[in-house]
């Protein structure tokens, strides 16, 4: 998983600007539709250090992360990421 968070860090630059520029669109055909940016992230030892980095996106700029938590993940690992998180305030959504 570790290649999949190098892509998404060197890509979110225009993850963001692609984001606008549907936001834009949106606009300017006068379609009302309310988008927010955000991603998933898959959980693992890196993902609180990447959220309070800003590597990886909350959902649309609020507490509240989309995580997936995938089955090969130990679940010491997944059990310690959970109580962390909780501990610094950031809620998941599964």
């Amino acid at each position: 998983h570790r290649k999949l968070k190098v892509a998404f860090e060197h890509n979110l630059k225009d993850y963001k600007s692609n984001f606008n520029k549907v936001k834009d669109q949106l606009s300017v055909r006068n379609i009302e539709f309310d988008l927010f940016l955000g991603n998933e992230s898959y959980l693992s030892e890196h993902l609180l250090k990447d959220l309070l980095d800003g590597k990886c996106l909350t959902l649309a700029g609020s507490r509240y992360v989309l995580v997936e938590i995938i089955s090969i993940v130990d679940l010491n690992i997944t059990k310690r990421m959970l109580s962390l998180m909780h501990m610094v305030k950031q809620v998941f959504l599964i």
